[in-house]
């Protein structure tokens, strides 16, 4: 069976003491640095928040600008698409034209050198004749 005693007593008296003492010397500073460290830890977490809300922020301009210019560019390289396209149908067109009017220029200079040349033909169609059949005959008429 425990006895309390005076043994008792000062055990108890020490363990107080001890307790106070630790409290003062160990306890107190320790918890004053958790709660320093938790107070920075605390201070840091804000500061990672704002920096990811800033950061996520920016990535939503950053795409949203990007797609501006995707946009922008897509509406450009078909404005230059059709402006090249009409441009190559001018130049076809021109072309045509051009090729057309050289075309029916030489027909009408090949239609009137032949004219020129069945009119000289006709004319001289008898001393062709005439010589065509002199030497045939192999005498002249």
């Amino acid at each position: 069976m425990i006895d309390i005693d005076q043994t008792f007593l000062i055990q108890l008296i020490n363990f107080l003491f001890i307790l106070v003492t630790l409290n003062f010397i160990l306890i107190r500073p320790i918890r004053a640095i958790i709660a320093k460290r938790a107070a920075w830890m605390s201070g840091r977490v804000g500061e990672i928040e704002k920096f990811t809300a800033s950061a996520t922020s920016k990535m939503k301009d950053y795409e949203s600008a990007l797609e501006k210019a995707r946009i922008e560019a897509t509406a450009v390289r078909v404005g230059l698409r059709d402006e090249g396209v009409a441009s190559e149908k001018k130049i076809v067109e021109d072309a045509g034209s051009e090729v057309t009017g050289i075309l029916s220029s030489a027909r009408a200079a090949i239609a009137s050198e032949a004219a020129a040349a069945l009119t000289t033909l006709t004319a001289k169609v008898g001393q062709y004749s005439l010589a065509a059949a002199g030497k045939i005959l192999g005498r002249s008429l």
